[in-house]
């Protein structure tokens, strides 16, 4: 048997699991969890760990539990941990193990008996005592061996169990230069073909062989460990859906509630259903119930639904979804698969449970989104998924010739030269560093920094939040996969999206659109200034001025057709329907043969969504350049093709000013737009909001009265003089030249009177 122990987490769990199972060892499900030895001990004290080991499905329940709980005392400013009462209300389905790194620790060192005995007694009324053993490790230093012959008294003494374990930390011995360079221990003076000089450090995987040489002068102990494996047979079970419930009316369950949905919502759009939408219906409901997605679907209609309420502009430009039926009747695609000959693809991929879908939209929502699902289900019920960083190929190399002390220069020629990748798996065994006479090599060879990386690469370096992916669970989801908080703030799961899908928690991606959030803000402008009724929703596709537009190649802020070489196109070819569009958009992604074949559902999504912009920009094109001039307005190619546009278009552009301009563009009249202070420098929107929040009591007469009422801390020298020279200031009457000379005095004497 082998138990996954990290410390304050449960990742890599379910890859664990599977590659136990694959290679018929039994896997063990457990934590190194860091505990308060009590209630009344100050934060700053040095905290212990226990091993918590699964015995029953309560058991990982409590485990994913108490690790979120650790996890959660980060958003308090505090180092993950749980106190004594925490863990004691959720023991239940766990066995404990004291350690050398327990709590008990600090009252060994130097004993205090009374006091260890109290704090035994609290675990043991916590756990039970046939729940509670004394973890003996390999003695191969003087603590080490200290601490064994006090858990094997205080064995004897309280009645409770030893049980021998490993600590290994790594698989094969020469794993422990590894170690080192990751702990950033000092490297050694050199490797030799018998091995690393491991002292204290023992901690590769050790056979049943060598464990029961190491413990053959208390051998219940091993029989003890053999117990607890026995035990711990219990797995978290993969492959389960652990879907939202919606709630339904009285005899209803989520396929026959999808299913009068969908007819209901597809008679609204086609009226009196032909035998060819009636089939495709079907064949996608054959679809959803062998693979159990109705409660998906319905997670994903009423998603939809509240974007549209709202008038949020949003699309679901990739994967299978975007060939369903029944995902456009129900709102969550734009694509009607029947119309643009698509076949429906498979849903779920390989062993997935769920359909990979991503939302995309503004940024502006992605919150209110969030807001809405935890609103809905509740906090609990919603989490970020996780993510793996790895490490990039020169980084690492970088990272592991600095700690071996090769110096710079020796160090940049080996990452830039081949003597690495070439190796390739030659450099995995330490038996391979050495040969032809080599019986000692330094740890800056080139031979042993190669041994380190091709043991780290590519492997994971971190688990960081994924913001733009979510998982949703029918239950608390701290009680299926532990929850972390790396910003101090927001929950996230400790397994990666990959895993989630294994235990079955549906998940959703969500995108910040660059182009969504252009659009919104010219369809706010247009609402603003021309009809406040206007919705995207009602634009039929058949608009004249709009294929007018494409046909001139005046396409500058429309995505997807921004390049010279499909403008062209656009302008040979004089697309007027959506049809015509995608095929011009399939011939310039992949040739002339591309426009014969059925056009995949992103080329159709990315084509409606051009076509929305374009509509925009041919009806109301202020809105939209004001909308798109925030957008490119530090992107000096792009700018320049924009500002040729808006001149042909007669739009007036306003300068810049410190008394009008607000930190966007923003659309003045029909015909003119006012330049943002998104223009200067050096500014942001904080600082931008400072000085439009100082100008409410009055405009700035001069360069004076700006940096007078202005606050250093808020609006840098560095700041005014790029202001000046931006030409902000420019209505206060005097010269940019003057401004500048005199900036340095000025600024200095009206801050000052400020105070």
């Amino acid at each position: 048997a082998c138990a996954l122990t990290d410390h304050n987490s449960l990742g890599g769990v379910v890859t664990f699991l599977e590659m136990c199972e694959a290679n018929s060892v039994q896997p063990i499900v457990g934590c190194q969890l860091d505990v308060l030895p009590h209630t009344g001990v100050a934060l700053g004290a040095e905290i212990g760990s226990l091993i918590l080991l699964v015995e029953s499905e309560i058991g990982y329940r409590n485990l994913a539990q108490l690790i979120s709980c650790a996890q959660s005392k980060r958003c308090e400013g505090q180092v993950p941990h749980v106190t004594q009462q925490e863990l004691a209300e959720r023991s239940a389905g766990l066995i404990a193990l004291v350690g050398p790194a327990s709590p008990v620790r600090q009252l060994l060192s130097p004993p205090d008996p009374p006091k260890v005995e109290e704090y035994l007694t609290e675990l043991v009324r916590a756990f039970g005592r046939e729940n509670l053993f004394f973890e003996l490790q390999p003695g191969v230093s003087n603590e080490l061996r200290f601490f064994n012959d006090c858990f094997i008294q205080l064995s004897e003494f309280l009645r409770i169990g030893v049980v021998a374990t490993n600590d290994a930390h790594y698989v094969w011995p020469e794993d422990e230069l590894v170690a080192m360079f990751l702990r950033r221990h000092r490297p050694p003076h050199w490797l030799t073909d018998k091995g690393v000089e491991l002292g204290e450090h023992r901690r590769h995987l050790a056979s049943s062989r060598e464990m029961r040489d190491r413990f053959a002068f208390l051998p219940h102990a091993i029989a003890n460990t053999q117990l607890i494996a026995e035990r711990c047979r219990f797995r978290p079970q993969l492959r389960k859906r652990r879907l939202l419930v919606h709630e339904y009316a009285r005899g209803f369950d989520a396929e026959s509630f999808l299913w009068d949905l969908v007819f209901h919502c597809a008679t609204e759009r086609y009226g009196l259903l032909d035998e060819r939408v009636k089939s495709r219906l079907n064949e996608e409901f054959d679809y959803l119930n062998r693979h159990n997605l109705a409660n998906y679907f319905l997670l994903l209609w009423k998603l939809a639904s509240f974007l549209n309420e709202q008038k949020i502009p949003c699309l679901v430009r990739r994967g299978a979804i975007t060939t369903s039926l029944i995902a456009y009747v129900l709102g969550l695609t734009g694509i009607d698969p029947l119309a643009h000959h698509l076949a429906l693809e498979p849903l779920v991929e390989g062993n997935a449970a769920f359909p990979d879908v991503t939302v995309h939209l503004s940024s502006g929502y992605l919150e209110n989104l969030i807001g809405y699902l935890k609103g809905s289900y509740g906090n609990e019920r919603v989490a970020r998924i996780g993510h793996y960083q790895y490490w990039p190929r020169q980084v690492l190399l970088k990272e592991i010739c600095r700690w071996a002390g090769l110096p710079d220069q020796k160090a940049d020629a080996l990452i830039t030269s081949d003597a690495i990748a070439t190796r390739g798996d030659k450099a995995a065994r330490w038996a391979d560093l050495f040969g032809g006479g080599v019986n000692e090599l330094s740890p800056a060879h080139p031979a042993s920094v190669g041994f380190i990386f091709h043991r780290l690469h590519p492997l994971p370096r971190a688990f960081v939040a994924d913001e733009n992916r979510l998982v949703l669970g029918g239950e608390n989801i701290g009680q299926v996969v532990p929850l972390s908080y790396p910003d101090g703030h927001t929950a996230t799961t400790q397994l990666d999206a990959a895993d989630c899908d294994a235990l079955g928690l549906p998940r959703i991606g969500l995108a910040a659109s660059r182009p969504l959030r252009i659009l919104d803000e010219a369809i706010g402008f247009v609402r603003h200034e021309r009809n406040r009724q206007f919705d995207l929703l009602h634009v039929e596709d058949s608009d004249a001025e709009t294929y007018r537009l494409f046909a001139q190649g005046r396409t500058a802020g429309i995505p997807g057709f921004e390049g010279i070489g499909i403008r062209a196109l656009l302008q040979r070819d004089r697309p007027t329907n959506l049809d015509q569009l995608i095929r011009l958009k399939m011939t310039c992604l992949g040739g002339q043969d591309s426009a014969d074949r059925s056009p995949p559902g992103t080329t159709i999504a990315d084509c409606r969504l051009a076509y929305r912009c374009a509509y925009v920009k041919a009806h109301y094109p202020v809105s939209y350049y004001t909308a798109l001039l925030t957008s490119v307005c530090r992107h000096r190619r792009s700018l320049q093709q924009l500002l040729r546009e808006i001149a042909q278009e007669s739009i007036r552009l306003l300068p810049v000013d410190i008394n009008v301009s607000k930190y966007e563009f923003a659309q003045v009249s029909d015909r003119t737009v006012g330049t943002g202070l998104v223009v200067v420098r050096g500014m942001g929107k904080s600082t931008a909001e400072h000085i439009e929040k100082v100008r409410r009591s009055g405009a700035f007469e001069n360069l004076v009265d700006f940096c007078r009422r202005t606050e250093r801390r808020h609006v840098s020298h560095r700041l005014i003089e790029n202001l000046i020279k931006a030409g902000a200031l420019d209505s206060c009457g005097w010269r940019r030249s003057q401004m500048l000379a005199m900036l340095d005095r000025v600024a200095g004497q009206a801050r000052l009177q400020a105070g």
